[in-house]
Parts: structure tokens; sequence; C-alpha cells
């Protein structure tokens, strides 16, 4: 396992994670998609890699139980705790629930790396740049989850990639 490339895939997410943190969250919450995916889209565009649906799809059956059996409890445990009022300082947990959250989806994304080193790591072969790299990847996502594009995952896909990779 490589831990040193899934620390560096962890600063990279946080630093594409931050400035689109609503946009990650309306797509997560909205449709259901794996933020740690929609950033893995994002991270084999910098290294040239193109991941088929099929590819995806091994990814999301990867990840599927720390999703379900972690992440998802752990989100929901934050949540209720940050909202209900009938239990006495609930929503001073919610920070502390929330630092594990954040460790378990670094756990998830060793796995997706983890994962990765197994495919090919086919390269594209150049004729696209980051950005529609990236729009590709999103794309091969969006199927394997068997999801189909629609007004609104396009115009938070486009913000995502625009604010990403500013045209200059």
């Amino acid at each position: 396992m490589d831990m040193k490339k899934a620390e560096q895939f962890w600063n990279y997410s946080k630093k594409i994670y931050e400035p689109l943190t609503a946009t990650f969250l309306f797509l997560q919450d909205r449709f259901g998609l794996d933020v740690n995916l929609l950033l893995l889209c994002f991270w084999l565009s910098k290294h040239q890699w193109f991941l088929t649906d099929r590819e995806f799809f091994v990814l999301i059956q990867k990840v599927m139980p720390c999703r379900d059996h972690l992440i998802g409890p752990l989100r929901q445990a934050r949540r209720f705790a940050k909202k209900n009022v009938d239990i006495p300082n609930s929503e001073n947990l919610a920070p502390k629930i929330l630092l594990i959250e954040l460790e378990a989806e670094g756990l998830e994304q060793v796995i997706l790396i983890d994962a990765l080193s197994k495919f090919c790591n086919k390269h594209s072969d150049n004729a696209h740049n980051e950005a529609e790299l990236t729009a590709l990847n999103m794309k091969s996502y969006l199927k394997a989850a068997s999801l189909s594009m629609n007004q609104e995952i396009e115009s938070a896909f486009e913000i995502l990639i625009d604010t990403t990779f500013v045209k200059e």
C-alpha cells in the first residue's frame, strides 16, 4: 500500500475541496455521489489518468463497506448531534464526531489509492487538458454510479471544473 501517495491525494483533495465545499456537498446530499470519488476524478486528471465506468464501478464496490458502515453512520451521528436540541450539549459532540468522520474519509482515500494500484493506470493520449480529463472522469464515475447527467449535475460539475481550473 502506497501511504505516501494516499497522503498526497489527501492533501491535494483538501486544496480542491475547501473552496468548493457547498458544491461537493450538494452532489453528495442530492445525488448520493461520493465526494472522495469526485476528488479522485481531479487527482486522476492531474496524473493524466482516465478511468472507464467499469473501473469506477470497481472503486465504488471497494469503498462501499467503508461508506455504508463507517462514514455514513458517523455523518448521521454528527448531523443528529448538531441539530438535536432535546439532548443537552449534543451540539458540542458534532465537532468531535467530525474529526473522526474526516479520519474515516482519509481511510477511504487509502482504499482508493490501494485499489488504483491494481489498475493499469493508463495515461490519456494527451489530447485532453486537465480540465477536460477531469470532466471525462466525472462522466465515467456518474455512469458507474448509474446516474444520468441532468442540468443540476452538469451545472455543479461546471462549477467544480471552472473554479478549479481558472481560465487565464
